[in-house]
Parts: structure tokens; C-alpha cells; sequence
């Protein structure tokens, strides 16, 4: 109760993820997309009273950002930029993000990078901001 989710799509198919949460109380809230879960089926932590926008298939100069559970501050060829997340399976409150086609992530402390063929996916180690850097 009290979260309120929905996507916006461009006409090539970019998504935004719009989660909003009107209670006074840290909500915590399962998405799923067409039947698939997103963050690994785990709880996104909505803090009370806020409204997030998450990437959801955008894409950057970076590459594609296939799924974050953060807001996306900053995007470079060189590297992207998260606000603080909402979560993934494991850490409610860390950062995560998929990448499609994007150049090798720096892995460095903070950081855990596994890959699978073109797609990354990056977690925060440490809570706050994100910041990637390709190599």
C-alpha cells in the first residue's frame, strides 16, 4: 500500500521506470515487468514520501543501461553516475546496473563487476552514490 509504479517508453523502445511511494514509511515493494522480476525478485526500499526514475532500457553514450535501481545523475562516454539505490538481492538500499554493450567496467574497490558476454552488471559495495568508470 502506498506504492505506485509505471513505465514510460520512447518510440525506439527506451524505458523509465516510475516508482512512487505517498505513505510516511520506508516501503518496501517487488516490481516485475511482463511477467520477469526485476531486481533479482527482491524488494526495491522506497524511502517515505519520494518518487524515483529508474532506467529501464536507456540508452547512454556509454551504452545501454538495460536496468538500475538507482536514478541515473550523470552519463558520459567515459563513465555513468547513481544516486544512492533502492536495492538488489541481498542489500536493501545498494545500487544496481545492468549494461548492455558498454565498454569494460573499471573494477575498483566499491565495485563488484560480473560479466556475460556483452552484458555487465555492476553492484555497489558500499551505500550512496554510484559511480562507474570504463576501462
Amino acid at each position: 500500500p502506498g506504492a505506485f509504479v509505471t513505465t514510460t517508453r520512447t518510440g525506439d523502445g527506451q524505458r523509465m521506470l516510475h516508482v512512487t511511494n505517498i505513505s510516511g514509511h520506508t516501503n518496501p515493494t517487488t516490481v516485475s515487468l511482463d511477467g520477469t522480476p526485476l531486481a533479482g525478485g527482491e524488494a526495491l526500499h522506497l524511502p517515505p514520501r519520494s518518487g524515483h526514475l529508474l532506467a529501464l532500457g536507456l540508452d547512454t553514450p556509454a551504452g545501454r543501461v538495460e536496468w538500475a535501481s538507482a536514478e541515473l545523475s550523470a552519463a558520459g562516454e567515459d563513465g555513468l553516475a547513481f544516486h544512492p539505490g533502492l536495492g538488489f538481492p541481498g542489500q536493501p538500499g545498494g545500487t544496481e546496473v545492468v549494461l548492455r554493450g558498454a565498454r569494460p567496467v573499471e573494477e575498483r574497490v566499491g565495485v563488484d563487476v560480473s560479466r556475460d558476454g556483452d552484458v555487465q552488471t555492476v553492484r555497489g559495495t558500499r551505500p550512496g552514490p554510484l559511480r562507474i568508470r570504463f576501462a
